[in-house]
């Protein structure tokens, strides 16, 4: 029987970046790297306009292969957008970069980021998890005493939760939200995050105020980010970016890891977060796949309704062990 998801053809789309001025803040052992978050935004940017329609907002299996350095002295570096089409309209789409020898003796293909955009539903529908319910889950019991910027007092919990279809059979904390007795969260500023645990430059400084931290979540809030020009179709790259801030943090905490992005199962754009606002970040660790961690992800408006989702990310260890987190901030240390 034919596949109906069988890949039928591709193209390979040369893309010249621009690097504004605040990538030069996102640096990995002294060299600016390209941001998994504006890869995807990236990606999503070029794809082409031809029928049937693609819902860039809707994307799963994405993985981030190979950092891509970027030159410091330049004002844009090239690459390819390669993208294979499938009948069911899903796009595999791949950021890829041509790496040459030395004294050009070869040339190969590297690819960085690759991710499948999915097809819009009947009727113009694209939401993977198209049920939401209001319920009595205390999904906000960390955010009493955190009034989000430009708010005087705390704006009151309203118990908003969503049910994934089919996610009774993920019964863990961090499909359910339960809480865990697990007595106050261990708390630390911001500033204390990006001095010690994610040393970005500025313009990276997306999480503000306390982060959280309990062995079965972590929370924050985080910014859309203070570059209008970096909004695109999957809104503010800002916000995804300082959630992996916070994962991260968690990681450093509870397993003594200093861990990166490596990929997700499955992310959902309901509402694009946008330049200078502000959202409310939750991160509920799922169990180890070996030496990767894995993590649900959630992002909420100042209404407190969902504005992303991503499940299933994997975040490792890329150093060789060489990165090891500060004593103040691991567990029973």
């Amino acid at each position: 029987m034919e596949s109906f998801s069988r890949p039928v053809r591709g193209v390979k789309i040369p893309l010249t970046v621009a690097i504004p001025d605040y990538l030069r803040d996102h640096r990995y052992d002294g060299r600016i790297v390209l941001p998994a978050a504006e890869a995807l935004q990236i990606l999503a940017r070029s794809l082409p306009g031809d029928l049937p329609p693609c819902d860039p907002r809707r994307q799963e299996g994405g993985a981030f292969t190979h950092l891509l350095p970027l030159n410091a002295n330049a004002d844009a570096f090239n690459a390819f957008h390669e993208i294979v089409f499938s009948p069911d309209g899903r796009r595999l789409s791949r950021l890829t970069t041509l790496r040459t020898g030395r004294q050009a003796q070869w040339t190969r293909s590297v690819e960085h980021v690759s991710v499948s955009f999915l097809p819009l539903g009947k009727n113009g529908d694209s939401s993977l998890f198209p049920t939401w319910k209001i319920g009595s889950c205390p999904y906000f019991s960390h955010f009493s005493h955190f009034p989000l910027r430009g708010q005087s007092t705390p704006p009151s919990p309203k118990n908003l939760q969503y049910t994934l279809p089919g996610s009774d059979s993920h019964a863990t904390p961090a499909r359910t939200g339960a809480a865990g007795k697990e007595g106050p969260p261990f708390s630390f500023s911001c500033r204390r995050l990006y001095d010690d645990l994610v040393p970005f430059g500025p313009a990276y400084h997306n999480v503000v105020g306390e982060v959280c931290l309990t062995p079965t979540e972590a929370s924050a809030e985080v910014s859309g980010g203070d570059y209008p020009d970096a909004v695109g179709p999957l809104g503010s790259p800002f916000a995804f970016d300082a959630a992996l801030h916070v994962a991260c943090a968690w990681g450093q905490r509870y397993r003594n890891l200093v861990a990166f992005p490596v990929g997700f199962d499955s992310r959902e754009i309901v509402l694009p977060t946008r330049n200078g606002e502000t959202y409310i970040c939750r991160v509920f660790p799922l169990p180890d796949e070996g030496a990767t961690l894995c993590f649900d992800v959630r992002l909420y408006g100042e209404d407190r309704r969902p504005v992303e989702i991503i499940l299933g990310l994997k975040m490792r260890d890329i150093s060789g062990g060489r990165r090891k987190p500060p004593v103040w901030v691991r567990k029973g240390v």
